[in-house]
């Protein structure tokens, strides 16, 4: 059988990161692997990390995303590939939810999700993964949803970054006295 793969606006923005969320036959990636993982991790991780699909980094698009189209190899030991990352620092030194990845000439492959950390191994993780899968997309239905983000990725960004945001400390703070401290 094979799987259905979108990218849908995250309606839950974590720490302020606009994503989107990896749907999989209509349902979101995060719920698939919050039902399959053990119950720490998914009330820790995998509601907080969010998707490698951010278009609001500082520094522009996450290297991950070119990784799950093949194009850039893993920068994790175990080879695998992320899918959930830091919110904060989007280091993999924090952690990772990753999945194996393998490409045929028609399919690509999500297999053995689990909880990843760079340039470490765990054997206990290796035994249990959260989502065993596998999930199996057509790889051109794959390769033209990964390709959709990439091209939009700049028009997405420049309007999200254009949205108002929450006023600054510094706009909203009265200040008692005319002058303002040195920072």
């Amino acid at each position: 059988m094979v799987n259905e793969l979108a990218f849908v606006p995250d309606q839950s923005p974590t720490h302020g990161q606009r994503s989107w969320e990896p749907v999989v036959d209509g349902r979101s990636l995060r719920h698939i692997l919050t039902e399959a993982s053990s119950e720490d991790l998914a009330g820790s991780v995998v509601g907080e990390y969010v998707s490698v699909l951010v278009h609001n980094w500082p520094a522009g698009m996450p290297h991950e995303v070119l990784q799950l189209m093949g194009e850039h190899p893993p920068e994790l030991a175990s080879g695998r590939i992320p899918l959930y990352v830091c919110p904060v620092c989007v280091d993999l030194g924090c952690g990772a939810i990753t999945a194996a990845l393998e490409w045929t000439a028609e399919t690509v492959v999500w297999r053995d999700s689990a909880w990843d950390v760079n340039d470490e191994t765990d054997e206990d993780d290796d035994d249990d993964p959260m989502f065993a899968g596998p999930l199996i997309f057509s790889r051109p239905q794959y390769e033209s949803e990964v390709r959709r983000f990439i091209e939009t990725f700049d028009q997405v960004r420049a309007s999200i970054l254009a949205l108002p945001g929450p006023p600054s400390p510094e706009r909203t703070r009265r200040w008692k006295w005319p002058w303002r401290p040195l920072n």
